[in-house]
């Protein structure tokens, strides 16, 4: 018997004072809850916080399960450290790892600006322990094409697993507690920075992305890839679900 909605949670991590950020998480939770209940549809708000975003995070609120941090998991990072302009931007936190926190055993992780098109019972399909978008499988329909990253030597001997694949954080699938189960190693890597120097754009530093990688593979966990499940970037189709760049444009009419 497949998974069923009231046996797993969609889970989202936001700051509190990206206007942009907070309006399309509100818009792709809406687009969840055509399909899950407001218990099931998990959001931790991290800082920094804005006084004026109060509207926005009491609309969240009243649609999901929101749960406030104070602090951070992690020190901040810049994603382009070699940047004269961006380098001191370090605005960027590994708080997708607190995903580690939930105590429902199946778990979507979802970036705020993704869109749930159909019921997504579909992605628990199967004998898997976690799926996730293969990056390094679909150069071809990538934003990046053929500058997409590639895992490096360095993960290869931290895993020893030959067939190790770029994750794309902003879409994936926990079965079994996989999320617990990996959780502390997620935050481990991420916080060994020298060990994951990858580049998905020229000089661009994704570490929380990165340190998943190892997280996964050190594990003898049952994997499924999600690349035929339609995640693409700014297009709509009969998909599953849509990354999208404007939430609230591609909800109207869904």
């Amino acid at each position: 018997m497949g998974i069923k909605i009231e046996d797993y949670v969609i889970f989202y991590t936001s700051n509190g004072c990206d206007e942009k950020l907070l309006i399309e998480l509100k818009y792709s939770i809406l687009s969840a809850r055509r399909f899950l209940d407001k218990n099931k549809i998990k959001v931790f708000l991290h800082p920094p916080y804005r006084e004026d975003m109060d509207n926005i995070i009491s609309d969240i609120t009243g649609i999901a399960d929101v749960t406030f941090k104070y602090s951070h998991l992690t020190e901040p990072f810049a994603i382009h450290p070699l940047s004269e302009k961006w380098k001191n931007h370090k605005r960027y936190y590994g708080e997708k790892i607190n995903v580690r926190e939930i105590k429902e055993d199946n778990v979507i992780l979802l970036d705020c600006d993704t869109i749930v098109y159909k019921n997504p019972d579909i992605l628990f399909e199967g004998d898997f322990d976690f799926a996730g978008l293969a990056m390094d499988l679909i150069q071809e329909q990538w934003q990046y094409k053929s500058r997409i990253l590639m895992p490096t030597k360095r993960v290869f001997k931290l895993t020893n697993n030959p067939d190790v694949h770029m994750w794309a954080g902003a879409y994936l699938v926990f079965k079994n507690g996989t999320h617990r189960l990996i959780g502390d190693d997620w935050l481990y890597y991420f916080n060994q920075k020298y060990l994951l120097d990858f580049t998905c754009k020229p000089n661009r530093k994704t570490y929380d992305q990165s340190a998943l990688i190892p997280a996964v593979h050190k594990h003898n966990l049952k994997i499924k890839i999600l690349n035929d499940y339609g995640y693409i970037y700014n297009v709509r189709d009969d998909s599953c679900l849509l990354y999208t760049s404007d939430a609230a444009d591609e909800l109207d009419g869904v």
